[in-house]
């Protein structure tokens, strides 16, 4: 058996903290860990147990009959349950096949309300994929929200349990993260962006860097740069986006299943274009669409893809070409 030891895991104040992060779905009041398939439970034993009493209850018959009406009575037991039973009775003596429908029917009735009951508890068709027929992508996300309220607490608690376990590994990033690394940035899918971790820079490199931004003149930038490098002081290391002294924001955001969505909206966007509706009206129409590369589209829409300089040339020279022909004639 190992002995014990301290957590070598910091927290965000730098306090030692256990290296695991758990969740329950349910905590009962003796603090019994259960999920979501634990209220389901008693439904289904009453789906289970009303189906069993309906169908014995239309499978079976009962009889009211007077004493020697029938020479055994167990025979006419077995007679009665057989489909094609045959029973022999004594004449002027009363023999009745008693009705039981309305118990079979009742019976029915509260396997109905139970199976009803159990699609409130749980989740419906439209969420676990299983909806027969074609619908709308509005219908199928109304009908998916509607089946997600009672899922609710359970994805409360998951997202939770995520947020903690990224804050802990932004943590062990913060401790472990001590060498020059390069990240890249996926905010924008046509430019790709790379950001630098505990990139070495010297003083005169952040100076040269934030008169950049501010727009200097090369000329001036020029000058300064000579001035930086001979000043000994400006040629101190030090860590650019140093993870350590980082703090970040997490927040987790829902990705729903947005296909139906997609191709409806599309479909409508083709509409409305086939109508002739104006350049400014498609434009706003796919700006709040979720319809995926909204800017590759508005970019062919508008005509102002860049075109390469080999191209451009190429198009400069066919138009001066032209112009020369038109000239000639």
């Amino acid at each position: 058996m190992k002995e014990a030891k301290v957590s070598p895991y910091k927290n965000e104040e730098g306090e030692t903290c256990w290296p695991y992060e758990f969740a329950s779905a349910f905590v009962d009041r003796d603090g019994n860990r259960y999920g979501a398939a634990m209220q389901l439970l008693d439904i289904q034993d009453e789906v289970n147990k009303r189906r069993s009493k309906a169908l014995h209850l239309m499978s079976v018959r009962q009889v009211r009959l007077e004493r020697g009406s029938v020479e055994d009575v167990t025979k006419t037991r077995q007679e009665l349950a057989k489909p094609d039973g045959v029973i022999e009775t004594t004449p002027g003596m009363e023999f009745e096949v008693l009705k039981t429908g309305d118990m079979a029917a009742a019976q029915f009735n509260l396997l109905t309300e139970a199976k009803q009951e159990i699609d409130a508890v749980g989740f419906n068709a439209a969420v676990s994929g299983k909806l027969e027929g074609s619908q709308s992508g509005v219908a199928l996300k109304t009908r998916q929200m509607a089946g997600q309220t009672e899922l609710a607490p359970l994805f409360d608690t998951l997202k939770a349990w995520d947020i903690r376990v990224y804050r802990k590994v932004w943590n062990c990033i913060k401790q472990c993260w001590t060498e020059e690394k390069w990240v890249r940035v996926t905010d924008e899918e046509e430019n790709v962006k790379f950001v630098g971790l505990n990139k070495p820079v010297t003083k005169a490199q952040q100076v040269l860097e934030a008169a950049k931004k501010q727009g200097i003149p090369p000329e001036q930038l020029q000058m300064l740069e000579q001035k930086l490098a001979a000043d000994p002081m400006m040629q101190e290391m030090s860590l650019q986006n140093n993870v350590a002294e980082l703090d970040v924001d997490i927040n987790i955001a829902d990705a729903p299943d947005v296909e139906s969505m997609e191709v409806e909206q599309f479909q409508g966007l083709a509409e409305v274009i086939k109508s002739g509706a104006p350049p400014g009206l498609v434009e706003a129409l796919i700006m709040s669409s979720q319809i995926p590369h909204k800017e590759r589209v508005l970019k062919n829409l508008r005509g102002d893809q860049q075109v390469p300089e080999p191209v451009k040339k190429q198009m400069a020279q066919m138009q001066e070409e032209m112009k020369k022909l038109g000239e000639e004639n």
